[in-house]
């Protein structure tokens, strides 16, 4: 961390006079993951004295941090570029693009899109002070680049958080050793590496020094963190330690695999009592042909197996998935058995992405490719399903007490929360009456539920 944290600060002091609070606007995209590089993107730029603006049209510079994950997101990171490219030509005065995208395809970008002044690779947002100085205020030598082919970053940067103040991503590690037949994601952000435990109890500490009642831990394959380091899973032993962290209430995971889930995880969070009961399981499919050319490393019955432990263990327990259809050589079939599972099983949340041929990856090379009509079909029938399943275990909920972390508050009496079951700005809402103030736990009464939120009013205070 010690020469990479330096090196933007040096560049930057030695030409910050006169240029304090100069706007600097973020565009986000793609997972918290990306959006916990964009918060450490602003910290250091407000760290070396310019001012974070979320008005585009008033800022000097806009930087778009890109997701590249499937060809929607691709789409619409293309989409914010080029509207920043807009911007560029009518206000602001400088246009860099980072994250995944830049980092997969910074040649092809580099000549199609020259309004752009710099490009900023996952692994050097350290350095994105000193290229916001060079390109604002710089010899005009011409377009900066930064994009290496190292892994992303994992230093403990200063962040400026982007989510209510009360609740934050904790970015536990980075990169994935999967390879999934799918993803492309280990060819851009690198392999699997766990942030050191030390910083992350240090970065925990900061941020419920500034208000921070909830963490959502985040990494590419959470379970498996401390594998690298430790050479066993240590994130048992991460919770714990966050756990006697005083302020913080709410502990809640993303993004467990289901071949990483392993019994001690699931003890910790049926008996820890700062870990939400909540449980994100991305199986992707159900067949284990499908399964198996998915590169999973998890079998049908298995996946069967884990959700019944995980209900008998963790009562109560929130369980969310996503799956992925339209794997070329799915079969009509194989998809009624993915359908079938998702009706028997009733998930509590449920996610579903259609597949996106990525290059290089080995599904892109498969036969009998499905078209995008039969994929958007199938991800209907599955989203149908879920919606009936969802509004049945809603309704369930009327009439229950919960304890609920209110995320805006209105003075006119109203407010907008959520309780364990529901992940930040993944899962529904709970839409309260009565005054709260916003980033308190209060009781609620569930009084009303749809196909994806509650409704209720405020009976009691918690904090």
């Amino acid at each position: 961390m010690g020469k990479c944290d330096e090196r933007p600060r040096r560049k930057a002091e030695g030409a910050r006079s006169g240029k304090e609070g100069v706007p600097v606007a973020i565009v986000n995209l793609g997972c918290p993951k990306n959006l916990v590089d964009g918060e450490r993107m602003a910290g250091l730029l407000a760290r070396e004295g310019f001012r974070i603006t979320k008005d585009l049209r008033r800022a000097e510079a806009v930087i778009v941090n890109t997701c590249g994950f499937i060809g929607d997101a691709k789409k619409e990171s293309v989409e914010a570029i080029l509207d920043a490219g807009e911007l560029k030509r009518k206000s602001c005065r400088a246009l860099i693009v980072g994250g995944c995208l830049a980092q997969r395809y910074f040649k092809n970008l580099s000549r199609e899109l020259p309004e752009v002044d710099a490009f900023v690779g996952v692994a050097e947002i350290g350095r994105i002070a000193e290229t916001v100085q060079d390109v604002l205020f710089g010899n005009g030598t011409g377009r900066r680049d930064y994009v290496t082919h190292a892994e992303a970053s994992l230093a403990f940067y200063p962040r400026r958080l982007s989510t209510p103040k009360h609740t934050a991503y904790l970015k536990i590690g980075d990169g994935c050793d999967n390879r999934c037949a799918y993803c492309a994601i280990p060819d851009i952000r690198g392999r699997m590496r766990s942030a050191p435990m030390e910083g992350l109890k240090a970065e925990a500490k900061e941020l419920a020094r500034k208000g921070v009642r909830e963490l959502h831990l985040v990494s590419q394959d959470t379970g498996r963190y401390g594998e690298d380091l430790f050479g066993e899973r240590r994130i048992v032993e991460l919770l714990d330690e966050l756990s006697e962290i005083p302020v913080l209430e709410w502990l809640r995971l993303l993004y467990l695999h289901p071949a990483h889930l392993d019994g001690e995880l699931v003890v910790a969070l049926s008996k820890n009592p700062k870990v939400c009961k909540y449980v994100d399981l991305p199986i992707q499919h159900i067949s284990d042909r499908v399964l198996h050319a998915m590169q999973r490393k998890v079998s049908g019955k298995e996946i069967r197996a884990l959700i019944k432990k995980i209900r008998a263990r963790i009562p109560g327990v929130t369980l969310r998935t996503t799956l992925l259809v339209g794997l070329p050589g799915e079969t009509e079939k194989e998809f009624e058995e993915l359908l079938s599972f998702v009706e028997e099983t009733r998930f509590d949340r449920l996610g579903v992405f259609l597949y996106s041929p990525e290059e290089g990856t080995p599904a892109c090379r498969m036969k009998d490719q499905v078209s995008e009509e039969v994929k958007v079909e199938r991800q209907e029938r599955i989203m149908e399903a879920q919606r009936l399943i969802s509004k049945c275990l809603l309704v369930r909920k009327v009439g229950n007490k919960l304890k609920v972390l209110v995320d805006e508050a209105s003075p006119k009496g109203t407010a907008v929360g959520r309780s364990e079951g529901e992940a930040l700005e993944i899962d529904g809402v709970i839409h309260l009456k009565g005054r709260a103030r916003k980033g308190e736990f209060v009781t609620a009464r569930i009084t009303g539920s749809d196909d994806h939120d509650l409704y209720g009013e405020i009976v009691g205070r918690e904090s």
